[in-house]
């Protein structure tokens, strides 16, 4: 987890507090109405450009990459960081979804099995980011820094169920008589 991508989710806290307030002037993608769009598109070209032989540091480049280019193209306040953070969420959240979706449909008689991963991916994911968050417990760090972690860990299982769901629609797993 990178220190922008905790501050970006430290200002995505402070910025809910504010949801009137826009970052974008009229002709800027970045806005309420479009920035989930332009996170999702940055998303993509970033996913897009990545070789072979960089994949998984190129991916986890990627995870905060609309966070970077929304930040490069405003002014790096607490605002502007807290809904470009924002957008980023919703674009990793909105594929996260899309991938459990992917899975659900190529898991067949391992959807069983697939929702006990979820479920387990879930709980991890809620135990391990409040142990990353520990040290500010009780803190005014503590909410962003849980966030940041959440935030990560659903771009980072995005990218993973992506990754299975394209191997399995090439190659179906091969299981055993009765599953």
């Amino acid at each position: 987890m990178t220190l922008r991508t905790v501050i970006g989710a430290i200002v995505a806290i402070l910025v809910a507090q504010f949801p009137g307030v826009s970052l974008a002037a009229a002709d800027d993608p970045w806005t309420d109405a479009n920035g989930k769009a332009e996170a999702t598109r940055t998303i993509v070209s970033c996913l897009t450009n990545v070789s072979s032989s960089e994949l998984q540091h190129a991916k986890d480049r990627c995870i905060g990459a609309p966070l970077d280019v929304c930040a490069d193209r405003h002014a790096r306040n607490e605002m502007t960081l807290g809904e470009c953070a924002r957008f980023t969420g919703e674009a990793w959240g909105d594929r996260l979804q899309q991938q459990i979706g992917r899975m659900r449909a190529a898991t067949g008689p391992l959807a069983r099995d697939f929702e006990d991963s979820q479920g387990r991916w879930r709980a991890w994911t809620e135990k391990d980011c409040a142990f990353q968050a520990a040290p500010a417990e009780g803190g005014s760090m503590y909410g962003e820094l849980l966030s940041a972690c959440v935030f990560t860990h659903a771009a980072q299982r995005a990218l993973e169920l992506e990754a299975l769901a394209d191997e399995w629609e090439i190659h179906p797993p091969n299981l055993p008589s009765g599953r």
